[in-house]
């Protein structure tokens, strides 16, 4: 998996006319080479969302000494 450069997707230009970040999966991957680097930043962000609510530290937890407001 390699980024491409800022608007060099397939086609250089995405919606409305704007340029965006990409990944290439390669020319092994047929149509499905290209994804939107937004997508896998949506994906990752609702991961850790999630984690976080699941396990996320009880408040009996002490605070750190090197603690700062």
């Amino acid at each position: 998996m390699r980024v491409s450069g800022y608007g060099q997707g397939p086609y250089g230009i995405g919606p409305y006319g704007k340029g965006y970040l990409v990944i290439d999966y390669g020319e092994d991957a047929g149509e499905h080479r290209w994804m939107p680097a937004a997508h896998l930043l949506e994906v990752v962000v609702r991961f850790w969302r999630d984690f976080f609510k699941k396990y996320r530290p009880g408040e009996d937890i002490p605070v750190s000494a090197h603690h700062v407001d």
